[in-house]
């Protein structure tokens, strides 16, 4: 047997992988960009002279050079491939190399249209063969000729390299920021991400067709959009969107998507449970992501779930001001999709629809008979080009859909009271690039409301033909009553209306008026409690030395000086929230201004009352910040143009709401008579007790408050006022202190103060952190005393250099997921 020709093979993952930008998440495996060269070192027991040296990559278990999953390339180059060839190699010698004593420093690229995924390296040289290398291939958003190039380097750090972020929940009138840890660089990730891909339908079905397409970005993303969601298939999570999740973890209780993708790998592919909407956004980020797609995550306000593909959205109430009728279409509160950027060469061969591209993990209609929407070019949506794909018209609905109100009388009949053309798609938000502010996009999905613009895109949107161009379907009836699966109709979701506005004359010629809600900021307190410090021990203080605090307070052991800021992208230091949300009021409800979004784009602003309804307007004015914890105060103001007194009935209904629509529980119903004087404000005072509504708070997102005013001097004299109110959490604080390194241990502190007059049992704290904690740590807490404060000290080790975000969850009897967190730089 002949001595061996190869003598060693360097494949230098660590500096390879910092020049790719992958070291973040391995420096042992070989992970690279495709469009840019890698070096492979290759030592021979003898000089390269004569015969080439041959390269074959491949993936998968069907390479093949036409499908673009073989390439055999040589050194000096002297292959004769076929023509057909997709997805060449090139090789090339760098200049350090010797040749002449078997030193080899290999330069070999990946051309920019390589499929993603696992591939092998062989080599040959004579009657020798050997394998030179296993590596990973990504997307490559530096390189100009990828289909996800984006040519912002302060965007690719953003959207490819940030691993925390924001995603926006809350409602209209309330937009509440919550952390969110991507993750996508931790353990096992890119493991993860590709098991996904080697676990959908279409690659079981065919998994050389589905090789091969993973070259194209629409494609991927498209595949991830279905495997986010397990309604049919073996996807990742499992949706909910009910009141009880026995056996699984309630959705609010999630702060990242790495426990929820570990989970799902490490289970054998089971789905996890449970997700809602962000849920499955956040997760499918940190796929793209890893993968090497830019994206983000996009909250719309006041989403419109339109099943029936008419670009309408038909609204019920009782007479009552509670509503009754069973409808598929709904308004959501908000629901959360992830934009991503990429070329559409398969919409425009100028690149017309390229860039940012809607794609929703949320199973709410088929696509082509799959659960997943998109890619559904943004700029597309924006000039209502919905014959376009993917799943164009159902997102053009759901930020521009027009609304209906119907009445439905005791009678059974009903009566079209309102046409809305501006309720639909509010204060659409995402995070901006490098800070923690929140950025309205709202002008890139549609023209201003109210504009001749605006209508003509809408009527032209309704003149095409989108029944090819949508891939949605219609879901079984029977199908649809899976309440785990179904988020678009459990049973009880019902309509929700907010922020329309005022009402317009029905058949019957008056009817109602709609409180409108605008689009004015108020800073959420973050509720940092100061404190001293104290106890050493590297473990959780929790039933420490008890000291009566001021204003009769209880507290347990060491205080706490405030929240840790987080870092802005120029090292400028920003404060934190602490779960709480930000108030986006009218005008004439009880609060300060506050920040100015980056880009308030086309935000709704109040409706001033109008003369187009001459008898009688009313309005909801809150009279103190909605804290959860404490009673909820607003009253009801109303204000008659008729002369003379005028007698009404009033009914006020408040219910416990969900965020997509669905009516939880009825908290409380109370019916006044008024008498109406001429052109003066008559206020009806509306006090909904902790006691009322804890209960039902502990399953719900909002308050739906309803009054329906009833004037019986005229004919159909009937009057409705809405609005949501989503109550701020209790104050609670995280912080640590001193400098962070990695692999040196530090404290942390969290307060948090109980602000009922009953005791809080099973209690919970649990955190995370990407770079801090490879998997969430929980600690139960002992009961908390009614106005005990407890501050709990806590270890951190962390395990990564970098700008980090500790994320806090506190959960008990009365309390659910009360969350904050802190931002601060870790050293090497």
């Amino acid at each position: 047997m002949s001595a061996s020709i190869f003598k060693d093979v360097d494949f230098h993952p660590k500096t390879n992988n910092t020049e790719h930008r992958t070291s973040e998440i391995s420096e042992r495996d070989l992970i690279v960009r495709r469009g840019q060269a890698f070096t492979v070192t290759l030592t021979l027991n003898q000089p390269l002279n004569g015969e080439p040296l041959i390269i074959t990559a491949y993936t998968g278990q069907h390479a093949s050079e036409d499908r673009g999953t073989l390439s055999v390339f040589s050194l000096p180059e002297s292959i004769n491939r076929s023509p057909t060839a997709k997805a060449v190699w090139r090789v090339a010698l760098d200049g350090s190399s010797s040749p002449a004593e078997g030193l080899l420093k290999l330069a070999i690229l990946p051309p920019p249209e390589t499929p993603i995924g696992t591939w092998n390296l062989m080599v040959k040289h004579r009657d020798q063969d050997r394998h030179l290398a296993t590596l990973t291939v990504l997307f490559n958003p530096w390189c100009t000729d990828d289909a996800v190039f984006l040519d912002d380097e302060d965007q690719r750090q953003e959207y490819v390299m940030n691993e925390q972020g924001i995603i926006y929940k809350g409602s209209g009138n309330y937009i509440a920021p919550r952390p969110w840890d991507f993750g996508q660089f931790e353990e096992n990730m890119t493991k993860i991400c590709l098991k996904i891909l080697d676990v959908n339908v279409k690659h079981e079905a065919d998994p050389a067709d589905d090789d091969s397409a993973r070259c194209n970005v629409v494609y991927v993303s498209r595949v991830v959009s279905a495997m986010i969601n397990s309604r049919d298939d073996r996807g990742v999570i499992l949706g909910r969107w009910s009141d009880s999740f026995w056996g699984g973890t309630p959705p609010n209780h999630w702060s990242g998507s790495h426990e929820i993708l570990n989970k799902w790998f490490r289970s054998d592919c089971r789905p996890v449970r449970y997700g809602q909407c962000w849920v499955f956004a956040g997760v499918m980020c940190s796929v793209l992501r890893l993968l090497g797609i830019p994206c983000r995550p996009v909250t719309n306000y006041q989403s419109a779930h339109d099943s029936n593909k008419n670009m309408i959205v038909d609204v019920y109430h009782a007479n009552y001001g509670v509503r009754e009728k069973r409808t598929k279409d709904s308004v959501w509160n908000y629901h959360v999709w992830v934009e991503a950027w990429m070329k559409r060469p398969d919409l425009a061969a100028d690149g017309s629809y390229d860039g940012w591209q809607v794609l929703d993990p949320t199973p709410q209609e088929k696509s082509n008979g799959v659960y997943c929407l998109g890619p559904a070019s943004v700029i597309a949506i924006l000039n209502g080009k919905v014959d376009l794909t993917y799943d164009t018209p159902f997102v053009y609905a759901e930020v521009n859909a027009d609304c209906i109100d119907w009445m439905v009388n005791k009678d059974g009949s009903e009566t079209q009271f309102l046409s809305d053309t501006k309720r639909i798609g509010q204060s659409i938000s995402t995070k901006t690039v490098g800070t923690r502010k929140r950025l309205n996009i709202t002008d890139s999905y549609k023209h201003k409301e109210g504009t001749d613009e605006e209508r003509t895109v809408f009527e032209y949107a309704l003149s095409r033909d989108y029944s090819e161009a949508d891939g949605s379907e219609d879901t079984d009836e029977e199908e649809e009553e899976e309440e785990e699966n179904e988020p678009a109709e459990n049973g009880e979701n019902k309509p929700v209306v907010n922020g329309g506005r005022e009402g317009t004359n029905g058949s019957d010629g008056e009817n109602v008026n709609a409180v409108v809600n605008g689009e004015r900021e108020v800073p959420g307190e973050n509720g940092a409690i100061e404190g001293t410090v104290g106890n050493e021990e590297n473990k959780p203080v929790v039933n420490g030395e008890r000291e009566t605090g001021e204003n009769g307070e209880r507290e347990e052991t060491e205080g706490l000086d405030g929240e840790r800021e987080a870092p802005d992208i120029n090292g400028e230091n920003k404060p934190v929230g602490n779960g709480g949300v930000v108030a986006v009021e009218n005008t004439e409800t009880f609060g300060t201004s506050g920040p100015t979004d980056v880009n308030p784009g086309n935000a709704s602003t109040p409706n001033e009352p109008t003369t187009d309804d001459p008898h009688l307007k009313l309005r909801f004015k809150e009279m103190s910040k909605p804290r959860n914890g404490k009673d909820v105060r607003l009253k009801l103001v109303l204000l008659s143009h008729r002369r003379g007194n005028r007698p009404v009935s009033i009914n006020i209904n408040v219910q416990a709401m969900t965020y997509n629509g669905g009516s939880f529980q009825l908290i409380q119903h109370e019916t006044t008579e008024k008498s109406l004087p001429f052109g003066k404000d008559v206020s009806v005072p509306i006090v909904v007790p902790f006691s009322a509504y804890s209960k039902a708070m502990l399953h719900s997102d909002s308050m739906k408050v309803s009054a329906v005013v009833t004037d019986t001097d005229i004919p159909n004299g009937t009057y409705l006022a809405e609005g949501d109110i989503v109550l701020l959490d209790p104050p609670i604080s995280v912080s640590v202190s001193g400098e962070l390194r990695v692999g040196v241990e530090t404290m942390g502190q969290l307060v948090f103060m109980n602000p009922v007059q009953e005791k809080l049992q099973k209690c919970t704290l649990t955190l995370s952190g990407s770079g801090l904690w490879r998997e969430p740590v929980e600690y139960q807490i002992s009961d908390l005393k009614p106005n005990t404060r407890i501050i709990i000290k806590f270890p951190i080790l962390p395990y990564k250099a970098g700008w980090k975000t500790l994320m806090a969850d506190f959960d008990c009897s009365l309390f659910r997921d009360i969350t904050c967190s802190c931002t601060f730089k870790v050293m090497h």
